[in-house]
């Protein structure tokens, strides 16, 4: 065979092909419907001519009764030709409309199948070539197939997925339970050590200098330990803590094959660090410090899903802490209003004006925690005199100590009776 006849054989099988499930079996049910009507009609058809020729063989006796055979046989022919076209006119349509029913379902399922597999892996099905109007069934076949290959993984993918998000809410609910900043960042690296299976989690806290400090630490027996262990890097001055501010989420399958500085390597080998994973916890919508999570037996692999977790945890730390840094401000203003409530309390119960000056003081002094507290007294000329004194033993005694300070009287009584707090 022939290059030409193959590529003629090629196009032919390739236009077949192309043929949609409805079109062949439609062309298949009129095919088998008509052509035994046609094969009939035709067989009549040339009976009937080989009758006109044995006649007119057989020479009849008169000229007229022969031309009148002759129209009656045309006769004949004509309706004959009429009626089969017209059964096979009808036929052929009932065959469509049979075909058309009978394939109804098949290319619903055809339809319902490509728009699962659609679905399910868009981005696979975008890539392949796909003939247009191509036969349902193999289209059906095709999607079944892929169906069938691409199913286990979907399902595990999923079961993964779900896994992980389990596994965030666990993190999550866990470090949301600490009420400080300490059992936070503490509650964070062991939790996420034990999640992802890693040789040491850390908490890096980085200043405005490049240099950092290692405030917490969680690691497997054996390993150098880093806590409180401050570090310069001087790569971090290259735009690294820019990056980290604006979210940026690093990992380093193998630290000597990610074109890393010999001054960062240094730093990593200090800590027998063979891979890493970096990411940033913001805290008020500042870079508070950095979440590392450290592989120090051999390179590790980062999965994209393990590195969209990592940053997603390190998002709920930086949440955690907002929520403590607001449960701390609370308790405080709790404690500062019920020791308001204490000193109002113990000054009531004070009988006299000296009294209640000396109950001030002290109480005062002692919620603050400061070395001296004391009363003000002014005369009509703004002229003080320490008139109620609280102060630890050692310290000079300021009371009945008369002060006379006349920038006070020029600049600042207006201002205290206004409510100044200096």
């Amino acid at each position: 065979m022939t290059k030409l006849d193959s590529s003629a054989s090629s196009e032919s099988v390739l236009s077949q092909q192309q043929w949609s499930l409805k079109s062949k079996a439609t062309v298949w049910a009129i095919a088998l419907t008509m052509l035994p009507v046609l094969a009939v009609g035709i067989a009549s058809y040339l009976g009937s001519q080989s009758i006109s020729r044995q006649i007119t063989q057989a020479r009849l006796t008169t000229a007229a009764d022969l031309q009148e055979v002759k129209l009656e046989l045309q006769k004949h022919r004509l309706s004959l030709l009429l009626e089969t076209g017209a059964i096979a006119v009808s036929a052929g349509a009932i065959a469509a409309l049979l075909a058309n029913r009978a394939t109804r379902k098949v290319l619903s399922a055809a339809k319902i199948s490509t728009a699962l597999v659609n679905r399910l892996r868009r981005e696979e099905i975008e890539t392949r070539t796909r003939v247009a109007g191509q036969d349902e069934l193999v289209a059906l076949q095709e999607n079944i197939n892929l169906l069938q290959e691409q199913l286990p993984e979907l399902l595990w993918k999923q079961e993964a997925e779900a896994e992980r998000s389990q596994l965030l809410m666990q993190i999550t609910r866990r470090i949301w339970e600490a009420l400080s900043e300490e059992d936070v960042l503490k509650t964070t690296v062991e939790q996420v050590r034990e999640a992802f299976k890693i040789d040491r989690v850390v908490i890096f806290r980085l200043d405005n200098r490049g240099s950092g400090t290692f405030v917490e630490e969680a690691a497997a027996p054996g390993l150098p330990k880093t806590l409180w262990a401050t570090v310069s890097d001087p790569c971090f001055e290259g735009g690294y803590i820019e990056q980290y501010r604006q979210g940026r989420v690093r990992a380093i399958n193998n630290i000597y094959q990610a074109n890393l500085k010999d001054c960062h390597i240094g730093l990593l080998e200090r800590f027998a660090v063979k891979a890493n994973i970096i990411a940033p916890i913001l805290k008020d919508n500042q870079l508070f410090s950095l979440l590392i999570g450290h592989q120090c037996s051999a390179p590790r692999l980062w999965q994209q899903s393990e590195i969209d977790l990592f940053a997603q945890v390190a998002t709920q730390v930086g949440f955690a802490l907002d929520h403590t840094r607001l449960l701390k401000q609370i308790d405080t203003r709790a404690d500062q209003a019920q020791l308001i409530i204490d000193i109002t309390r113990r000054i009531r119960r004070s009988l006299n004006e000296e009294d209640v000056l000396k109950t001030t003081v002290d109480e005062i002094r002692k919620a603050i925690s400061t070395d001296r507290v004391i009363v003000y007294g002014f005369d009509t000329n703004w002229y003080g005199t320490v008139i109620a004194e609280a102060v630890l033993p050692g310290f000079p005694k300021a009371l009945r100590a008369n002060i006379k300070d006349p920038c006070f009287a020029e600049g600042y009584v207006e201002q205290y009776q206004a409510g100044r707090v200096r």
